[in-house]
């Protein structure tokens, strides 16, 4: 089975149809419930987003089949670098996606599952943290934080793509 199969075959599996997408609509993949790599602030930025058109979801909570059906219909898919992201696979051609990173661990992996099937891709990289504390290169587990430049700019491009 060729790479470029595997969405085919895993949309098969778990979606009974390709749901349609009903007008503007955005997915945002919390990490509130994960032990690492949180979004700091992610109450107020729910705020914000939701506004534009975006609900909260945290994948662990649901089935694969309900997470499949969600990002299938959704015109935006966005959170913090973490394993929700990979139901990627799931999403329509041209879904838009916005990844978050800390700037010490930027993983490309989603950026390639994005490339190899055909959705648009941003990333966002947060701001470090404080000097005092210790760091790590390859900080797999840093938490999240935006600086307010960087979370105006995220938020025009959720809001303009929603």
């Amino acid at each position: 089975v060729s790479q470029s199969r595997y969405p085919v075959l895993l949309r098969g599996r778990f979606l009974k149809e390709i749901p349609k997408r009903t007008g503007r609509g955005g997915l945002w993949i919390s990490r509130k419930g994960a032990p690492s790599r949180r979004f700091i602030g992610e109450e107020a930025w729910l705020t914000k987003i939701k506004n534009v058109g975006f609900q909260e979801i945290q994948s662990e909570a649901l089935s694969v089949r309900h997470q499949a059906e969600l990002f299938a219909g959704a015109s935006h898919i966005a959170g913090p670098h973490g394993a929700g992201m990979a139901n990627l696979v799931f999403a329509t051609r041209g879904t838009q996606v916005t990844e978050f990173f800390n700037p010490r661990y930027v993983n490309t992996c989603y950026w390639t599952l994005a490339n190899s099937t055909g959705l648009p891709y941003t990333y966002f990289l947060g701001s470090s943290r404080p000097r005092d504390l210790p760091a790590r290169h390859g900080d797999a587990e840093g938490d999240i934080q935006l600086d307010t430049e960087t979370a105006r700019t995220a938020l025009s491009c959720l809001a303009d793509s929603s």
